[in-house]
Parts: structure tokens; sequence; C-alpha cells
């Protein structure tokens, strides 16, 4: 189909995204971000927080700044990556005070907010930031969710491991204002309504999550669902009809909705 790198397949970069629940009167709600407008990955789309793997998230340093889960699924540098990218983009920290055991507080979280753009710039490493502020990423809280890998005719592609985790209580997501431009906390019925509208617009892995979420009533719900299933690796394929061309993934990888139909060639 499309051409990279000069004809041939472009090479896949791993990233990671970070789903992140609250239960709300009348259900549970998710954390979204549209992303700016300029945004050189989905330009102006709603998603969750999360992108590519930075060097800064695989340094030998940050091993003892790590709670692990005994059995948590995927690599511990994935998980690093979804709640590094999810408090540069929306102030939300993952994380402990060590010695402790609950999150850090709002308003721990709030005096922290100034080190999004230091990491953001490369100011500070993300090993230098836990040591000077005394904290440990609660990896442990993370459960992964979902495996993306974008097709070979794509210009870029990226493998994305989604992760799921309870958000902070009383934290609140502030949008950066460089890669998000507002945060939304939405019940996935309502987000996937303002997609279908025109209101939002969204790539399928977002919508296919969002679909197999809003079959649950709430966040514990999400979670069950999230365990009792093995994380297998997701490649839409693109098919050209009469009636226009869609992006279609298989049937057996635990979606229920599984094309999209889309405007224009991607390649």
């Amino acid at each position: 189909m499309g051409s990279a790198n000069g004809g041939g397949v472009a090479p896949l970069e791993k990233a990671a995204t970070l789903v992140l629940l609250r239960d709300a009167p009348g259900g549970f709600e998710v954390l979204l971000l549209k992303r700016h407008e300029k945004s050189g990955v989905a330009p102006g789309a709603l998603v969750f927080p999360g992108g590519r793997v930075d060097l800064m998230d695989d340094e030998p340093e940050l091993a003892p700044q790590l709670v692990r889960a005994l059995a948590s699924g995927g690599p511990a540098t994935l998980q690093v990556t979804a709640i590094r990218e999810t408090f540069e983009e929306c102030a939300i920290l993952l994380a402990r005070e060590v010695e402790q055991t609950e999150m850090v507080s709002a308003t721990r979280a709030e005096e922290l907010e100034h080190y999004r753009g230091l990491l953001q710039g490369g100011d500070i490493s993300l090993a230098q930031f836990l040591s000077r502020e005394n904290l440990l990423l609660a990896c442990d809280k993370l459960i992964h969710y979902a495996n993306w890998v974008t097709p070979d005719f794509m210009p870029r592609r990226f493998d994305t491991h989604f992760f799921l985790a309870v958000a902070p209580p009383e934290q609140l997501a502030i949008e950066d204002g460089h890669e998000s431009i507002s945060v939304n906390g939405l019940r996935p019925a309502k987000a996937l309504e303002l997609i279908d509208s025109g209101h939002f617009t969204a790539l399928l892995p977002t919508i296919c999550n969002l679909h197999r979420m809003s079959l649950c009533k709430n966040v514990a719900q999400v979670i069950s669902d999230a365990l009792d299933r093995s994380v297998i690796p997701v490649t839409p394929r693109l098919d050209k009809e009469t009636s226009g061309l869609f992006l279609r993934i298989p049937t057996n990888v635990g979606y229920r909705l599984c094309e999209q139909k889309i405007e224009k060639s991607p390649v």
C-alpha cells in the first residue's frame, strides 16, 4: 500500500497509554484529552494520556524508584512511560512518598506541577525528579489492558500498550497547553456519542477501548474485565469497499466494535 522510509516499512516505536478511571454519579468516568491541533500524532483527536517511550524511562537509576506488583502486566519501562506522560500532559501523578502507602495528595501534586515542563523540556530526568522529591512511581497500580500495533502501511508506527488505573482521589487534571489543550472526565458512552456526532475525532484504538469499557457499569467491572482477559496484540487492516474505506480488526481479540469508516486513505 503506502510507503515509508524510502518505500520500506516504518519502524515500530514503543509507546504507552494510561486509562484513568473514577467512579462518579450515574456511572464511571474516564479521563480523555484533546490533543493540540499542531500535534505530530493524532492532531485534534480525543485520546487517553500517553506517548512514546523516552530514554529516561529506562534509566538504571529508576529501578529502586518504582513500586512494582508481583503479577503486574507489561514491561516496567512501559508502565513508567504511561505514568510520566500522564503527569506531563495532565498533572495527575501516580506516585507515593517513600515509606508511604497512599498516593500523593492533590496539594502535593499541585506543588510538583512545575516539574511537568522540566521533564518535557529535558531539563531534568525522571530519576532526578523522583530522587529530589523522595517519590516512588506506583507501577503496582497499573493493570495491562490492551496492545495496539500500527499497520505496516502507515508512515509512522507505534507498538502501544494501554494500562488501567484508578485516578488518585482529589487530584485534578490540568492540560499542559502544548500536547493537550483540554481535559475531559467523560462516561465512555458519552464520549462515544460525542465522537459519533462529530464533536470530537478519535482513532480506532480509542473508540474500541471506550466501547469495551462502556459495557461495564463501574470501575470494578472494568478492572475485572481486564483481569479476566489475556492481552492480545491488535493490528488494524484497511479494507476498500464500494461504500468507502474501513479500518477493521479481527473479531477474536476481545472487542465487539471492530471497524471504523474513514473519510480518506491514511496512505
